[in-house]
């Protein structure tokens, strides 16, 4: 009995780890090489579809800690909305953080909304960011539950489940980019309701557009609060979106 109440104890101890950033992360240096540039950054845009989505969760009745060997109860959640990244609440949050982790990449660097488009006296480079796609890639979390579901009758496999869940998101999309002078960036403005900034005009250009696909990976216990992990997710996703519209910035014209 006491070694279930203190295998218990530490499932529900490493199980309730909230979310953190896991892999691989984008450069984070500062780098003042080649020249100023002005950066406009557009706030996001979306392609995505509506998607419906189904999680089952084993739940112990009695609670973690508990002595009793009361079955697993499955829950099962069945849910239809954007994917995250294509939420305007998070895609608000992305460009937001977007502005600041770019001007962090290269300081010196003016890098502003659209709105500030009257401000700019230069030559400017827009960015689009447009988001197609956010899916879940890997994930070990069915395994974890079930661990634990079965490990309250055979204790071994509550090992297992004390491990956290290992999960990667991966968001696709298209960047684009233009080069503007200030008055033709100004009379390029449009204000969409859906936006909380100026967007720019595109038609009748030729942007440079290049695709991506990002992965950010993280882990969280399995019995954990998902209320931080869209955060965490928003700050994998800018790290690696910031880098990726710097290097594409930097690239020499075809």
């Amino acid at each position: 009995m006491k070694l279930l109440c203190l295998l218990l104890s530490t499932v529900s101890g490493f199980g309730c780890a909230t979310a953190h950033l896991v892999g691989e992360r984008a450069p984070r240096e500062r780098v003042e090489a080649g020249p100023p540039r002005v950066v406009v950054v557009e706030p996001l845009f979306d392609r995505a579809e509506w998607k419906t989505s189904t999680r089952t969760d084993f739940v112990d009745p009695a609670g973690l800690g508990s002595a009793t060997l009361a079955p697993p109860i499955a829950v099962t959640r069945t849910v239809t909305e954007k994917p995250l990244f294509a939420r305007p609440p998070t895609m608000v949050a992305v460009h937001e953080q977007l502005l600041v982790a770019i001007s962090l990449l290269r300081p010196h660097w003016t890098v502003v909304a659209p709105g500030a488009a009257p401000t700019i006296t230069r030559e400017a480079v827009v960015v689009r960011t447009v988001i197609d796609k956010n899916e879940l890639v890997q994930s070990d979390r069915t395994l974890k539950n079930a661990a634990f579901a079965f490990g309250l009758v055979l204790l071994p496999l509550q090992i297992l489940a004390a491990f956290p869940v290992e999960e990667t998101e991966r968001v696709s999309g298209l960047l684009e980019k233009v080069v503007l002078d200030p008055k033709a960036l100004q009379q390029r403005l449009v204000k969409y309701a859906t936006q909380p900034d100026f967007a720019v005009n595109f038609s009748g250009l030729a942007p440079k557009r290049q695709p991506f696909a990002l992965d950010v990976e993280y882990e969280e216990g399995l019995f954990a609060d998902e209320g931080p992990r869209p955060a965490v997710l928003v700050e994998g996703f800018v790290e690696k979106l910031a880098y990726a519209i710097v290097s594409l910035i930097e690239e020499e014209p075809p």
